[in-house]
């Protein structure tokens, strides 16, 4: 199994930090799990992947099929949701990311929780008071920071950092 944690938890811990993500570990050792609360009083998921479907599509037949494969456990369990989510999501699907329904992150290695931190999980999650959406302009930071992870000398990162900096600077342009 899975000897660190998957991207979504390595970003929660800030950029910046340096932690030898070989310390964790989700199947062998026992969280507690802090929500951050805000001013708004409790605390909020951020939405980071959504679907739809258009109501002018012309092909509903193939945006239902779509749908239904985004919503199934088969791609919730996906390396290929990991990928699409940057790897900053959980599956949505209610027991997933336990010991007999594990999911698959980056590098095609599988994941779960203890059975106690995933009841801690739930406990929280049932508890969400209010969502929100990410912005473009958040996502376009976090794929700065997952090519980041990647990346081996300073002049790639700077032309990295500097891309995402004129892309972001376009879409502020056009709001």
């Amino acid at each position: 199994m899975m000897d660190n944690l998957p991207l979504y938890y390595t970003c929660l811990l800030g950029v910046g930090y340096d932690i030898d993500e070989s310390f964790f570990s989700l199947d062998e050792q026992l969280y507690s799990m802090i929500p951050i609360y805000s001013t708004r009083g409790g605390y909020g998921a951020n939405i980071t992947c959504f679907t739809a479907i258009n109501a002018n599509t012309e092909h509903i037949e193939d945006a239902v099929f779509m749908l239904d494969y985004f919503l199934s456990e088969e791609f919730q369990r996906s390396e290929l949701f990991s990928h699409i989510t940057l790897g900053n999501s959980v599956p949505i699907l209610e027991g997933l990311m336990q010991e007999n329904t594990s999911c698959v992150g980056h590098d095609n290695e599988q994941w779960f929780m203890l059975s106690e931190n995933y009841k801690e999980f739930c406990n929280l999650r049932d508890k969400i008071a209010y969502a929100e959406f990410s912005t473009p302009l958040e996502l376009d930071i976090r794929q700065l920071y997952s090519d980041s992870k990647t990346c081996n000398d300073d002049e790639t990162l700077r032309s990295m950092v500097h891309k995402t900096y004129i892309q972001m600077n376009m879409k502020l342009a056009e709001s």
